[in-house]
């Protein structure tokens, strides 16, 4: 899977191996001189640590989407941003904290967006669709936002 935001271009590719499927993502940054690095998603068991996105924040972010296509913007109220960024910010500190590094898990449709507020406050935390997630891969699901 191939996404892009101007500056780079990201490819989400996955490996079989002997303790099952790793997820990992294929960075090419333009103007930095680093053709590709690879970051693995998942743990040492080769299983995919995920926090889900709430039906409730799934909702709202489908709903405050305006446009379509490439002009498709988020008008999400300050306050329900500011909601969702200290929802986010606690879950995934309390799990740093139990020594996990877990994987956003959102629908394909409000992934960029969900990506691009999550990364102003959190940029190595990883935003995925459920698209992006290879049918075989193992996946332990740790709470929900």
């Amino acid at each position: 899977m191939l996404s892009g935001d101007g500056d780079s271009v990201r490819e989400f590719f996955y490996k079989e191996s002997e303790v099952g499927f790793y997820v990992f993502e294929a960075v090419a940054v333009a103007g930095s001189g680093v053709d590709v690095c690879l970051v693995s998603f998942a743990d040492d068991d080769g299983v995919i640590p995920i926090v889900t996105l709430s039906p409730e924040w799934e909702k709202a972010f489908s709903d405050a989407l305006v446009g379509q296509g490439e002009e498709q913007t988020l008008a999400l109220a300050p306050s329900s941003l500011q909601d969702f960024i200290n929802k986010v910010r606690s879950s995934f500190e309390r799990f740093a904290m139990q020594g996990e590094a877990p994987v956003l898990l959102t629908s394909p449709q409000i992934r960029p967006h969900v990506r691009s507020v999550v990364e102003r406050f959190r940029p190595a935390t990883v935003v995925l669709s459920q698209n992006e997630v290879h049918p075989r891969a193992k996946i332990r699901t740790l709470g929900q936002v």
